[in-house]
């Protein structure tokens, strides 16, 4: 059993972590340790959601030794962090759909109102039976397009393909050390939140973190698939107030 765990120097800017910050290492690795059972335990009342559409949340597993809002972390500290990252799940409402998945489909704008009329979620969006040109045409009201029919079940089967290459647990990680400038969004949400000493678990859908596009090495090797979920077990080590 490996663990991607390291201690990370993070300088929490005006930005968030950059998108190389948690390349995943050569070889990603399936997560077989505690974890997993902690994220199977998803009892939303242990969860703190850190954005109003509860894309971003967070779950604090030991709180933090330091007290008062005074001693959190801020926008402006160095900070030491020992940390795994893996591979969420994609269990997106029909809003996540909306807007992680439909919005970055070009010219499908029209079809919110039609996508959410049918109600339709991550879990029939991913089912190759479910999402099929038929009921493209019929439930969402595009058969007079055959060309955009024939994207949107493409688009379809690229994220049901990457979810059966990059499953779920799927460990990426880092060693570096970084500036917080550019990146995920969940990061500049939940690292300036957290005290030295705070072991939480972090949550974030895939339009706060690298949406459609992922992240590729230079090669053009896939480090973390389009609309991936991710996951990170969080420890701060330490801090230093600029």
């Amino acid at each position: 059993m490996i663990r991607g765990n390291f201690s990370l120097l993070l300088l929490v800017a005006i930005g968030v972590l950059s998108a190389e910050a948690f390349a995943p290492t050569a070889s990603s690795r399936l997560l077989s340790f505690s974890q997993s059972a902690l994220l199977a335990s998803n009892n939303d009342d242990d969860w703190i959601s850190l954005t109003d559409d509860h894309a971003v949340r967070k779950r604090i597993l030991q709180a933090g030794t330091s007290t008062g809002d005074s001693d959190n972390i801020g926008q402006f500290s160095q900070v030491t962090l020992d940390y795994t990252g893996t591979l969420g799940e994609i269990d997106w409402d029909t809003d996540g759909v909306i807007d992680c998945w439909l919005s970055s489909q070009q010219g499908m704008d029209h079809l919110v109102d039609a996508v959410r009329d049918a109600q339709l979620t991550a879990a029939q969006l991913l089912d190759e039976s479910y999402f099929t040109e038929d009921f493209v045409a019929t439930t969402l009201g595009v058969s007079n397009n055959k060309i955009q029919i024939k994207k949107l079940v493409m688009a379809a089967k690229r994220l049901q393909k990457a979810v059966q290459d990059y499953p779920p647990g799927t460990v990426f990680d880092s060693n570096q050390a970084y500036t917080l400038k550019k990146g995920i969004r969940a990061f500049q949400l939940a690292v300036p939140s957290m005290k030295v000493g705070e072991h939480a678990l972090l949550e974030c859908r895939a339009d706060y973190a690298y949406g459609k596009e992922g992240l590729r090495r230079a090669n053009g090797d896939v480090m973390v698939p389009e609309y991936a979920t991710l996951c990170f077990d969080l420890k701060v080590l330490s801090y230093t107030t600029e």
